[in-house]
């Protein structure tokens, strides 16, 4: 705060994954019945990560998208929010990589505009494939400053995991169950390139202003609050 930072220049990015075969919606029925209507596919899964950002004045980028593939398709992103951007990996895990972290901080860079005169703050966690020489580089020369949170309390600042992802996963969940239940659904695994479609759900009901700027609030970032998160809460990090 004290080096001028204003809350539409405090980013928070952040990842997590969405999967081809999800968590069951949970089921409301009388007590004691024995059969309940509810499907989930049990293929073998594969994973897609979405990284995200949002900022302290509630707004947000498009989302990045990690698919499990060596190269990637057109597909992947005609069903996403306008300025996605989506990618695979030569391993084709699907994981969150250095080179696909560098690409991020590209896309994110793109759409947040940071400048000599107009630097941004970069909140995130210090996962290893966030933190190498390259992505710290790319930062520095592109008006970027990187703030990591302690370590063992990432959780707790993480402002995506505090208000935003719970409800995303909700709606991807949401999705999925409902794209099952189609007749035309019966008998079939769900395709890899429905994920698209998956996270555009998920992504327009949950990244909406009132979760950021709650999420944010809630960590004690922004509105600043040093008593949002009390003292014991760190001391894992003291050892560290």
């Amino acid at each position: 705060m004290e080096k001028g930072f204003s809350p539409d220049r405090i980013w928070n990015i952040d990842e997590t994954g969405v999967t081809t075969v999800q968590k069951p919606v949970k089921q409301i029925d009388e007590k004691g019945a024995k059969r309940v209507g509810s499907i989930t596919g049990r293929e073998r899964e594969d994973l897609v990560t979405v990284g995200n950002s949002i900022n302290a004045i509630g707004n947000h980028i498009p989302p990045f998208l990690i698919f499990p593939r060596v190269n990637s398709q057109d597909q992947w992103i005609e069903n996403l929010p306008p300025g996605s951007k989506a990618e695979g990996h030569p391993n084709a895990s699907g994981w969150m990589t250095r080179e696909n972290f560098l690409s991020f901080l590209n896309h994110f860079k793109h759409h947040s505009n940071p400048s000599a005169t107009v630097p941004v703050l970069l909140l995130l966690d210090n996962h290893t494939s966030h933190i190498p020489l390259e992505s710290v580089t790319f930062c520095r020369d592109n008006h970027i400053t990187l703030l990591s949170f302690p370590p063992h309390y990432s959780h707790g600042l993480q402002s995506l995991d505090k208000a935003v992802y719970g409800p995303f996963k909700t709606y991807c969940n949401q999705f999925i169950d409902n794209w099952y239940r189609r007749p035309e659904s019966a008998g079939r695994s769900l395709p890899i390139h429905i994920i698209s479609s998956v996270v555009n759900y998920g992504f327009i009901h949950a990244f909406n202003q009132n979760n950021i700027l709650y999420a944010f609030g809630s960590t004690g970032i922004f509105p600043l609050d040093r008593n949002a998160i009390s003292d014991d809460k760190f001391a894992p990090s003291f050892t560290t």
